[in-house]
């Protein structure tokens, strides 16, 4: 995980003692990261190699991208095509 399950559950105003979506976090996180390594065009682990860490703005994109899929976990998939079209340049 690029982004620490801590951070995720802190944007997302989630108590750090609730674990039922930590599976389903880890896994929002895993795409909403590769998301944005096609988005950006450049791996992660190179953006972390030449500079010790992910960038804040990096980061912060994707804390957005994760608040939306965790919020819209049905839409997204079944009922807004608007949210679809929205997050499919970044799939």
């Amino acid at each position: 995980m690029y982004i620490d399950l801590d951070i995720i559950k802190k944007h997302l105003n989630i108590s750090p003692t609730y674990t039922k979506d930590d599976e389903y976090l880890e896994i929002i996180e895993d795409g909403a990261t590769k998301a944005m390594e096609k988005t950006i065009n450049v791996d992660f682990d190179e953006i972390i190699a030449a500079e010790g860490k992910l960038p804040s703005a990096i980061i912060f994109a994707c804390l957005l991208i994760i608040g939306d899929m965790y919020a819209n976990r049905e839409t997204t998939a079944f009922a807004s095509r608007e949210v679809v079209e929205r997050l499919l340049p970044h799939v």
